[in-house]
């Protein structure tokens, strides 16, 4: 297990948005914290069944990243410096149980550049863009509750050296 913060930018995420709740800590998670990740250097996780995936600790080229730090920062606790092709990310979650009947959302406040999401093989949704926030309704997907991330760096676009990741913080939030 690396060596992290309990929970890094633990700051609601959005707060120029912060609605009047009777609390508003049981209204979203925080879900920035350590995830398990794999580089994906020949593009192939689709086929080679990542969307389906238990975590990635285990694969060649995977381990642990402390999100939403990306792979190239000493933060993330990977610290990898060399073109990073496609990257996937995974994490467990639950969502509360008081939850039940309330619409549930998976919010980014930064991605770049491609991602997909998956919760248990299923996809989610595609988002492309850089520091757009966004997020997707995920409340048919419950209880069930595993996601995977698929982020895709499209080089021909780029001019500059990339950072690759998520970013400014990943919550769940309820409607």
């Amino acid at each position: 297990m690396m060596n992290h913060l309990d929970c890094p930018r633990p700051e609601y995420p959005r707060p120029q948005f912060v609605r009047q709740v009777s609390n508003v800590a049981d209204s979203w998670i925080n879900l920035n914290g350590v995830w398990s990740y794999v580089f994906d250097f020949g593009k192939s996780g689709h086929q080679r069944g990542f969307p389906e995936s238990q975590g990635f600790e285990k694969e060649p080229y995977g381990g642990e990243i402390l999100v939403p730090f990306c792979p190239e920062s000493s933060l993330s606790g990977v610290e990898h410096k060399d073109f990073i092709e496609a990257m996937w990310y995974h994490r467990r979650f639950t969502v509360p149980a008081d939850w039940t009947g309330k619409q549930v959302w998976l919010r980014f406040g930064g991605v770049d550049y491609h991602c997909e999401v998956f919760i248990d093989g299923h996809l989610v949704g595609r988002h492309w863009g850089g520091t757009v926030g966004f997020g997707f309704n995920i409340t048919s997907y419950m209880p069930e509750f595993i996601f995977f991330g698929f982020l895709d760096i499209n080089a021909s676009s780029l001019a500059f050296s990339p950072i690759f990741s998520m970013f400014s913080g990943i919550s769940l939030a309820k409607r």
